[in-house]
């Protein structure tokens, strides 16, 4: 489970960061999740604020029924490239 040891300063390896992310993230954190909501010295939690990057936080809101928000951290050049596209996608359709 997670990724295999490696060099603490070698690159890491982005896809499979990516991978392990996506397929052990969410248990863990529903763990926590309902954990803290059995704590009496501690408020539940009402909302899971999550970047859009980390599926699995809207996920876990989802399966627990708990509201969530998910901002989107990208770059200001990554908004624009984006925005862009659907800027473009929009006004050169046939149907608008």
């Amino acid at each position: 489970m997670g990724l295999p040891p490696s060099d603490k300063d070698a690159t890491q390896d982005v896809p499979a960061l990516s991978d392990s992310i996506r397929k052990n993230c969410l248990g863990p954190f529903k763990e926590l999740l309902v954990k803290l909501g059995e704590l009496s010295e501690v408020s539940p939690v009402t909302c899971i604020i999550s970047d859009e990057v980390m599926g699995f936080g809207s996920r876990a809101a989802m399966e627990l029924g708990i509201p969530e928000v998910q901002f989107w951290t990208a770059s200001t050049c990554g908004f624009m490239g984006s925005w862009t596209l659907l800027f473009s996608y929009f006004y050169s359709s046939p149907q608008f």
